[in-house]
């Protein structure tokens, strides 16, 4: 069994290319992508009023802003364990955590014309790239850019219907 192994930089380029394979009549239950999520930092994040007024300045204030707070939630250090005086911090370099923090890695699949997302965790990753042929080092950089927007496409095939897929994913990537 041989696996066919593409980065696409957009999750929508790895889904068309999917489509694609399963219209040439690749079976489907041989596809796979896989995608990950970029880790958040809540200094980043969009803040503001309840009704968005100056939601661009980031900062907090009361309901429908009738009592304005000067105050930029953003860049307030929120502490950390045992800290003392000595401990000097710059909040504004430290990365805020959020209840949205998720490491958050999916495996399509597809089978009876019906999409399946699994989460995974990056040992499952891992064991999935190396079970195609990769060595560690290279799985484990790819499960690393999976958190930086790119998706993985798989496919299981037979050595002669290799060319035949690559033919297929080079058409789709011209259709874009």
């Amino acid at each position: 069994m041989t696996t066919v192994c593409e980065v696409y930089r957009q999750p929508a380029e790895a889904q068309h290319a999917a489509e694609s394979l399963i219209a040439a009549g690749i079976p489907a239950n041989t596809i796979r992508i896989l995608q990950g999520s970029p880790t958040r930092n809540a200094h980043e994040q969009r803040t503001g009023s309840f009704d968005d007024h100056d939601a661009d300045l980031g900062r907090e204030g009361s309901f429908a802003d009738t009592e304005e707070v000067q105050h930029d939630v953003r860049y307030e250090r929120e502490g950390s364990f045992a800290d003392t005086e000595e401990v000097q911090h710059d909040e504004s370099t430290e990365r805020a955590g959020s209840f949205a923090d998720v490491d958050y890695d999916t495996v399509t699949t597809f089978s009876h014309h019906v999409e399946h997302v699994d989460v995974v965790d990056h040992a499952k990753l891992i064991s999935m790239l190396t079970d195609a042929g990769l060595d560690e080092a290279t799985a484990r950089r790819d499960v690393e850019s999976l958190h930086h927007g790119n998706s993985l496409l798989l496919v299981e095939t037979t050595a002669s219907d290799t060319e035949r897929i690559r033919a297929v994913l080079r058409q789709s990537h011209m259709a874009e």
